[in-house]
């Protein structure tokens, strides 16, 4: 399961909520979820209660605790370094599509 937090030119945040379940070495499912154009000013209220709801509720239903890893790219602007970053870090897999010509 991968939150991602997408700045956008405009200044408005995306983040996305990619899920994958697994059975053996089969992807048996694949969900995406997203909530778009949420302010910059609630970005930090909006990732907290991600946090916090979404954790309570698999501790209230399996017990578990969940730790959450998290990457900064706020301040790489640069493409290269942030999928560099990204890989460096290890927690998902990045790959880099080829340029595509819009001519």
């Amino acid at each position: 399961m991968v939150f991602f937090v997408i700045r956008r030119a405009s200044g408005k945040i995306d983040i996305y909520h990619v899920m994958k379940t697994f059975k053996g070495d089969q992807c048996i499912s694949r969900n995406i979820q997203s909530k778009l154009s949420v302010p910059e000013t609630k970005i930090c209220v909006e990732l907290e209660a991600i946090r916090s709801h979404f954790a309570k509720g698999i501790k209230d239903a399996t017990g578990f605790t969940i730790s959450w890893n998290e990457l900064d790219l706020s301040q790489v602007s640069s493409h290269e370094e942030q999928i560099k970053r990204i890989q460096a870090w290890n927690k998902v897999n990045v790959f880099k599509m080829p340029e595509i010509g819009l001519n």
